[in-house]
């Protein structure tokens, strides 16, 4: 009986420092890696150290979805560490892109971000740091914001429906606050230029287009055992996405950020 116990005291000894040392190598490989990238954006970015510090928190850091829900939250030592090495989300002299592009072109080492829940990651910080230094500066209205959340959110429900929803259509729900930001930094202008009821046409238009661009009506739409019944529920709902999305689209700005929205499907 004692030496299978002590047997038994070896073979755990044994798995806990083959997984320490396994887990110090990987461990070490990370912090490598990471230490490369730092040399490359102190080279690219001028005043890299001085600027990445003051983005650096002391308390945990929470990220939280538009229905208030916490998805995820970070520990200062490790949030600081995600800032280290993601300056295309914070640095003043950086070119700011859509979160799309900004995710795929920048995508971090260490598999960070490669799993679906850390791309989601990724947007919501994109989203923080991204009012924290540049919308945030604004003074934009709680309203603006509101509407085109709420129609990003429309358009991309509608396309849910025409693709048979999916978990897809879910992450995007939760993207879509990184790209109203942007939309926000890139149109958004205090004095609201009026358009005209033929400029409107053009979202429904565009999203017609670019549906018949991703969707093969045939299968998507029509088929996949789809009854008369199925059918006409689901070009209800997506009459009354276009419905809402058009009462909220008053002026340029909604109408510039709900276009190049629809439109950057074609490219993603």
């Amino acid at each position: 009986m004692q030496n299978k116990l002590k047997k038994l005291i070896i073979i755990l000894i044994f798995l806990f420092s083959f997984f320490n040392l396994y887990g110090q190598k990987n461990l070490k490989q990370d912090y490598l890696e990471a230490e490369n990238l730092f040399t490359k954006f102190q080279k690219t970015y001028s005043d890299y150290d001085k600027e990445r510090k003051t983005f650096h928190e002391k308390e945990i850091v929470k990220l939280t979805l538009l229905n208030g829900n916490i998805f995820e939250s970070f520990q200062p030592d490790d949030y600081n560490f995600i800032i280290d090495y993601t300056p295309e989300l914070w640095h003043s002299k950086r070119v700011i892109e859509s979160p799309y592009k900004t995710y795929h072109e920048n995508r971090a080492p260490i598999s960070l971000f490669s799993g679906t829940a850390e791309e989601i990651t990724y947007f919501l910080l994109y989203t923080k740091l991204l009012r924290k230094t540049k919308t945030g500066k604004m003074r934009i209205s709680d309203e603006a914001r509101k509407n085109i959340i709420s129609i990003l959110q429309y358009i991309n429900d509608a396309y849910s429906y025409l693709g048979n929803g999916g978990k897809y259509y879910i992450d995007e729900s939760i993207k879509i606050e990184a790209y109203a930001e942007y939309y926000l930094y890139k149109f958004y202008e205090k004095e609201e230029k009026k358009i005209s009821e033929t400029q409107k046409e053009q979202v429904c238009s565009s999203f017609w287009f670019v549906s018949q661009y991703l969707f093969d009506y045939s299968e998507d739409v029509f088929g996949n055992g789809n009854t008369p019944e199925m059918i006409y529920k689901k070009m209800s709902k997506i009459k009354t996405c276009m419905e809402s999305i058009d009462m909220l689209i008053t002026n340029s700005f909604y109408l510039e950020a709900a276009l190049e929205y629809i439109n950057s499907k074609m490219q993603e």
